[in-house]
C-alpha cells in the first residue's frame, strides 16, 4: 500500500477516535440539574406588651395623683412595661396582659379582684389593718405617724420643750401619739423656766368646731407659754391662723397652710404612700405579694429659718425608726 494511502487511513481513524472521546467527554461533564429548594416561611408571634394600671379615684388630689403617675412612669419604662391610669377597674379590665395594678386607694373589693386575677399582682396605698394575700402588697399609711412626729417636733423648737397642739376630740390615737412624740424626745419635758411646766400641751375641741371655738381652746392652753403649736387640718382657717400670727409662736401642721399663716410655718407633715413603690417594685416585678410596707412621711413647706436642717434629719431618722417598727407611736415608756 501507498504511503500516502496508508498516512490517510492513520489520520481517520485519530479523528474517529477523538470524536468519540469527544462525545464520551461531554456526557461526562454535563452538570446534573438539582431542584431549586423553596424555603419554609417563618411565623411570628407579636410579643405581649404588659401593663401596670394606676387606678386613681376622680376624689383624690391632682398633686398626690400626678407623684403616682411619675414615679410608676419611671419605674414601668425601666422594666418596658405600659403605664395606664384608670379612675376605676372592673374584673374584665384584668386581661392576662395586665401584670400590676396600683390602688391609690384601698377598694372594698380588693379580695374579689386579686381572686379573679392570680397572676396580677396588686399594691394598695390604704390605711386599714388588712391581712394581705399572695398577691397583695399594702402600703399602710398611719396617721399616727404625724401625730407623733408632731409632738416630737414641737418640743424639739424650743429649748424649754414648750410644743403644743390643737388637736381633734375624735382622734384619740391622734392624742395619745403626740404626747408619745414629746415623751420619746425628753421624757418628762419639764422647764428650766417658768411656768415650771411638763410639756407638751393640747387643746382638744370637736373637729366640727368654729374658728372661735379653736381660739379660746388655746388662750387657755397658751397660760403654759406655748412657743411651738401644731395645728390640726381640722382646725384650719383664715380667722384662726390670722389670729395666731398675732402671738409668738413658730406653727407647723400636716395639711399646705393658707396664705395667712405662711410668715410663721416652720414645716408640713404629710402622709406619704407613693414612695414606698420604688422599694417594692422589684418584688412586684417579681410576682412576690403577701406583705405589708409602712408608708412615710414627706416633709414640705420648710422654712429653715424655724426648723433648721439638723433638727429635720433628726425628725427623719426617727420617721425610719417607726418605719422599722421599732418604735410604737402608740406605746412610749418614760425613763
Amino acid at each position: 500500500m501507498p504511503n500516502s494511502l496508508i498516512k490517510k487511513t492513520i489520520s481517520l481513524c485519530l479523528l474517529f477516535t477523538l470524536l468519540l472521546s469527544g462525545c464520551s467527554l461531554i456526557q461526562r461533564f454535563q452538570p446534573t440539574p438539582t431542584s431549586t429548594l423553596i424555603p419554609t416561611p417563618t411565623y411570628t408571634t407579636t410579643p405581649v406588651v404588659k401593663r401596670v394600671i394606676l387606678v386613681a379615684p376622680e376624689s383624690l388630689d391632682d398633686t398626690l395623683v400626678s407623684e403616682a403617675q411619675s414615679i410608676l412612669a419611671e419605674l414601668s419604662a425601666s422594666s418596658g412595661i405600659q403605664l395606664v391610669t384608670l379612675t376605676q377597674i372592673q374584673e374584665d379590665n384584668l386581661t392576662p396582659d395586665v401584670s400590676i395594678v396600683v390602688f391609690l386607694q384601698h377598694p372594698e373589693n380588693l379580695g374579689t379582684l386579686a381572686n379573679a386575677a392570680p397572676q396580677t399582682q396588686f399594691a394598695v396605698v390604704s390605711s386599714l389593718n388588712w391581712n394581705p394575700t399572695g398577691n397583695i402588697t399594702i402600703i399602710r399609711e398611719r396617721p399616727e405617724y404625724v401625730a407623733f412626729l408632731a409632738g416630737l417636733i414641737s418640743v424639739i423648737l424650743d429649748s424649754n420643750f414648750r410644743g403644743g397642739a390643737l388637736m381633734t376630740s375624735e382622734n384619740t390615737l391622734g392624742q395619745q401619739a403626740f404626747l408619745n412624740g414629746g415623751h420619746y424626745y425628753c421624757g418628762l419635758c419639764a422647764s428650766n423656766i417658768p411656768p415650771y411646766s411638763k410639756y407638751p400641751y393640747q387643746a382638744i375641741q370637736p373637729s366640727d368646731s368654729l374658728a372661735v371655738n379653736w381660739q379660746t381652746a388655746f388662750d387657755q392652753m397658751n397660760i403654759n407659754l406655748i412657743k411651738a403649736l401644731y395645728v390640726t387640718p381640722e382646725a384650719y382657717s383664715d380667722e384662726l391662723f390670722q389670729y395666731l400670727t398675732t402671738k409668738d409662736l413658730i406653727l407647723f401642721g400636716s395639711h399646705t397652710p393658707p396664705q395667712s399663716a405662711r410668715s410663721r410655718w416652720a414645716v408640713t407633715l404629710q402622709l406619704d404612700g407613693i414612695s414606698p413603690l420604688r422599694e417594692i417594685w422589684p418584688d412586684l416585678i417579681a410576682g412576690q405579694g403577701g406583705k405589708t410596707v409602712y408608708g412615710g412621711i414627706r416633709f414640705s413647706d420648710v422654712q429653715p429659718e424655724l426648723i433648721g436642717q439638723g433638727k429635720l434629719e433628726y425628725a427623719q431618722r426617727i420617721l425610719e425608726k417607726l418605719r422599722a417598727g421599732l418604735i410604737n407611736p402608740l406605746d412610749v415608756a418614760l425613763d
